[in-house]
């Protein structure tokens, strides 16, 4: 993560070196550093599907599933094939009770080659 700091030290806009801290984060439970540094991803780089994904993934690890959703269907909506982004929607659905929204996507994920176990 140093060295991901010292890059933005050098390039304060440095897409790849924010990916990379927040990356560092989410492993670690810190949904909230993860979300900050996805966030400045964003504002950089507004069309970064994966970036979406991620932030979506880490809301729902805070349970908060509509700032989940929310994320997740904008990575959706940026780049379709991104299996991950209906996949984890579906979960969410499922975590707020709209089981016929979590089927919707789960067939999407499926219809990309990811389905669940």
């Amino acid at each position: 993560m140093e060295f991901c700091n010292k890059a933005i030290d050098l390039d304060s806009n440095s897409v790849k070196a924010y990916s990379n801290i927040a990356f560092a984060y989410f492993p670690k439970k810190d949904y909230d550093k993860t979300i900050e540094f996805l966030k400045k991803v964003i504002k950089l780089k507004p069309d970064r599907a994966t970036a979406y994904c991620n932030m979506g993934s880490a809301y729902f690890e805070k349970e908060n599933y509509k700032e989940a959703i929310k994320y997740l269907k904008k990575g959706t909506e940026l780049n379709p094939t991104l299996a991950p982004s209906p996949y984890h929607t579906s979960k969410a659905y499922k975590k707020l009770g709209n089981e016929a929204k979590a089927k919707e996507y789960e067939q999407k994920a499926e219809e990309l080659g990811l389905k669940d176990d």
